[in-house]
Parts: C-alpha cells; sequence; structure tokens
C-alpha cells in the first residue's frame, strides 16, 4: 500500500512537470512527501526504503523548482538531498544522481565553479563504481563547463570523446538487439511449429472421429436396411394373403349382391303385381259400398258396416297407390312455371274438412313466387305433409303454413303442435317402409311411405327437406325448393 500510493503520487508530480505546470507538480510532491512521513512510524524495519523514496520525491521538488527559476530553492533541496542521502544504505547511489541534478543547475545558472566542483567529486565516484549512464552524463556536463569556461578546444575534445562513446553504446546496443531479434524469430518460427503441429493433431482427431462416425452411421444405416428388407418381405407375404382372401370375398360379395339386386327386383315385380291385382278388386268393394247408401236404406248396423269397409277400402287403395308409386324405377318431372302459393292453397282447401273434424285451423302465409316445378307431384307433397299435420296434432290446435324466400331459393314451413318426434327415430323418418311409423292422435293409421315418397320428389327439383321436432310440444317440416 506504501509503495503505491507514494509512487503514484510522485508520478503525478512528475507528469505534470512535463507538462511544465509546476504548481499542480509541487502540490503533488508535497503530497507524496507527507504521506511518507507519516508513514515512517508504522514501518520502522524499512527505514531505510523510505528515507530512499523521500530524496527521490525530494529531488524531483528541487527540478521543479529548478524549472520555475527558483534556483536558490532549488539548490537547497538538492543539498538536503545530499545530507539526507549519507544517512541510507543507498548512499552513493542517490549521492551521484543528486550531484548530477546539482550540476546541471550550476551549470543553467552559470555557476561553472561548483558545477566543476560537483562534477569533479562525481567522477572520482565513477572510479569507486562505474556507471555508463552516470559517466554519458558526467562527460556531456563537463564539455558544457569547459565551454562556458571558454576552454572551447578542450570542450571540444571531451564532446568528440562523449559522441565516441555514445557511438559505441549504439553500435553494442543495435548487436544486441540483432541478437535479440534472431533469437525472437527463432522463438516465433518455434512456436508457429509447435502450433502447426498440434492444430495437424486436432485435425486428424476429428478426421479420426468423423471417420469412426460415418461408419458407425454405415454400420446402422445398414442394419436397419436389413431389418426393413427382411420386415417388408414378411409384409409384403402377408399383403398377398390378405388380397388373396380380399379377392375371394370380393367374388362371394358380388355374388350376394348380384342375388340380393335379382332378389328385389323379383320382389318390385312381385309388388307391383299384386299391387296391381288388389286394387280393382277393392276399388270396386268401395264403389258398391257407396252404391248401397245411395240405393237403399240401410239401418245403423249396416251403417255401420258399410262405414267400416268404405274406410278399408279407401285406406288399401291409398297403400297400393304409395306401393306403386315407390315401385315406379325412377321419378320424371313435368315441369312448368307455377305459382307456388296456389298449389299449397289448393291442398290446404282440399283437406280444411279433414282439420275441422278435429277442430284445427290452418293458417297460410306466404310471399307470392313463381317457381319451375311438377305441379302434381310437388302438390302430392305438400298435401302428404299437410296430412300429417293434422293426423299428429290435437284437437283445438292450429297449424302454421308459410313460405318465405331465400337468394336462391324459396322455403315452404309447416308446423304443428302435435305428439312430436322422438330423436331416436328422427333420422330414419323418411326412409322407405320406415318402422318409426305411429299412430295419429284420433288413430289413424300410416303406412310408412309417405315421407320416403317425399323425399324422393323434393330431391329430384334439386331442393331439400329435413324436419325440427320438441316431442310433446310439435314438429315443423321444411321444403326447399331452388328457383331454377
Amino acid at each position: 500500500m506504501f509503495i503505491e500510493k507514494q509512487g503514484c503520487l510522485d508520478n503525478i508530480g512528475v507528469s505534470y512537470m512535463y507538462l511544465n505546470k509546476l504548481d499542480s507538480a509541487q502540490f503533488y510532491y508535497q503530497k507524496a512527501l507527507d504521506f511518507i512521513n507519516s508513514s515512517q512510524k508504522y514501518f520502522p524495519e524499512h527505514k531505510d526504503f523510505i528515507d530512499y523514496s523521500r530524496i527521490v520525491v525530494m529531488s524531483n521538488q528541487a527540478e521543479a523548482y529548478a524549472l520555475a527559476n527558483n534556483s536558490a530553492k532549488a539548490e537547497l533541496i538538492f543539498k538536503q538531498c545530499l545530507t539526507e542521502g549519507d544517512k541510507t544504505a543507498y548512499a552513493f547511489d542517490n549521492s551521484q544522481a543528486t550531484r548530477i541534478a546539482l550540476s546541471k543547475l550550476y551549470i543553467n545558472t552559470k555557476q561553472y565553479d561548483k558545477a566543476s566542483h560537483e562534477l569533479a567529486i562525481i567522477k572520482k565516484g565513477l572510479k569507486h563504481k562505474p556507471n555508463p549512464e552516470i559517466f554519458s552524463y558526467w562527460q556531456r556536463f563537463y564539455s558544457r563547463v569547459l565551454s562556458g569556461k571558454q576552454r572551447y578546444r578542450e570542450a571540444s575534445e571531451q564532446l568528440l570523446e562523449y559522441a565516441e562513446m555514445q557511438y559505441k553504446h549504439t553500435l553494442a546496443a543495435r548487436a544486441e538487439n540483432k541478437t535479440d531479434v534472431g533469437q525472437i524469430l527463432a522463438q516465433i518460427e518455434q512456436q508457429h511449429q509447435i502450433r502447426l503441429s498440434e492444430e495437424k493433431q486436432k485435425q486428424q482427431n476429428v478426421i479420426l472421429g468423423l471417420t469412426i462416425l460415418v461408419a458407425l452411421s454405415l454400420a446402422i444405416i445398414t442394419l436397419l436396411v436389413w431389418k426393413n428388407a427382411r420386415n417388408t418381405r414378411k409384409n409384403i407375404a402377408t399383403l398377398i394373403s390378405f388380397n388373396q382372401v380380399i379377392a375371394q370375398k370380393n367374388i362371394v360379395l358380388e355374388d350376394t349382391v348380384q342375388a340380393l339386386e335379382g332378389a328385389q327386383d323379383q320382389n318390385q315385380k312381385f309388388l307391383k303385381l299384386i299391387a296391381h291385382d288388389l286394387r280393382n278388386p277393392i276399388g270396386a268393394m268401395s264403389s258398391a259400398s257407396q252404391l248401397l247408401f245411395v240405393e237403399q236404406q240401410p239401418s245403423d248396423h249396416q251403417k255401420q258396416i258399410l262405414t267400416i269397409i268404405q274406410e278399408s277400402s279407401s285406406k288399401a287403395l291409398s297403400l297400393i297407390s304409395e306401393i306403386l308409386y315407390n315401385n315406379s324405377g325412377g321419378i320424371s318431372l313435368k315441369k312448368e312455371s307455377v305459382s307456388f302459393e296456389e298449389v299449397v292453397q289448393s291442398c290446404v282447401d282440399m283437406l280444411s274438412h279433414k282439420a275441422a273434424e278435429k277442430s284445427q285451423t290452418i293458417a297460410f302465409t306466404f310471399e307470392p313466387v313463381l317457381i319451375s316445378l311438377d305441379r302434381e307431384k310437388i302438390w302430392r307433397v305438400v298435401s302428404n305433409l299437410v296430412t300429417n299435420a293434422i293426423k299428429f296434432s290435437y284437437t283445438n290446435q292450429s297449424i302454421r303454413i308459410n313460405i318465405q324466400h331465400k337468394k336462391y331459393s324459396t322455403v315452404l314451413s309447416i308446423m304443428d303442435q302435435g305428439i312430436g318426434i322422438p330423436a331416436d327415430i328422427r333420422t330414419t323418418i323418411f326412409n322407405d317402409f320406415t318402422t318409426a311409423k305411429r299412430v295419429g292422435t284420433a288413430g289413424e293409421q300410416t303406412f310408412g311411405l309417405g315421407l320416403s315418397i317425399c323425399k324422393q320428389i323434393v330431391e329430384a327439383h334439386g331442393g331439400k327437406i329435413w324436419a325440427e321436432s320438441s316431442p310433446g310440444v310439435g314438429s315443423t317440416f321444411y321444403v326447399e325448393l331452388p328457383f331454377l
């Protein structure tokens, strides 16, 4: 701590002195001296070193006074340094350096006799302990003293001797530097070779590592390819076996489908034949029962029997008509531009008496529209949906029918307040001969074909039909038909 701080303060003073800021230099020199003096009691075992440090700072302080042209103060401090220096272990070195600085002060102030005296003491010391640097100063300063005393010839000889010595020192330094440079170059070359060797070793290690890695990768890839090839052969054999089984199953399935299609064709032909053969006698039964009502005066019991015959024959004829229609082998349309609301209104007018039998009302609202459709087939769709609404609604309820337009289509909605459709059968109500058929609120029977036929007709027109329902609340059926 002592060495660093006093050295730092002294160096700051020297820096300011070289900048010719002498007041600042003196300030830091004094701070260094104060610190040295205050620290001496803490380091009694280092008294010689502390005294030497003080003399160095005092010498710098004296030089600053000399630069400030205060030669008297500078001379006083230099002499104090000589007195103090004689008491230290570094007395000779201190004395020689201080006398050189004091000689310079005397020469600059033209006190040549005093300078000669100090230089004589220095020369005597050099004989006791040679010092090339001090001797160089001595030569230069002594030549200046001789010149100051106008002994120019001796001064010139002294300068020549000084120059020759400096030249020898320069040659020696160059030779030493040359030797040092050669050694440095040799060391650099050696270090370069060492680095090259190390880099080569690293490269060899990297190449070896990469070689091992590539070899391991190739081994793993080879193993995976071999396993994959073995598994592929097994998989191919398994696939071939499965393919053979599937091919056999396909043959059986095709035979089964063909048999089913043939059976279905036979079944449809059989149904058509039966329906066609039954329609005429049942129609005759219905006509005969009506004739008995007109021409005879039946009793109440007979009227009851005739009524049952008429209702049964009517239901049978309806079922036969639906069977024949459903098995007609496709729907052909005869489209024409029709007022859609007129088709719906004709159905409402025709079925109003059925609604009245159950004390029901039908409310019809619409937006007029002309649409291309098959009048007869769409009338059948509307009639079927309105009939179902009447059939499955309770007495004293209202049925609401509405026609509303969209951008490219028109939508018919028929809403009842009836028994509704349970969720578990809602997706099957449009199937052929559906098992979702139920009895109406007044015991009306259904055959399970009406909604299937409606779906076929609507889809043939490029439209769609669907239902929304809440059990116990009612159902709404929608029919959407495109304008074109």
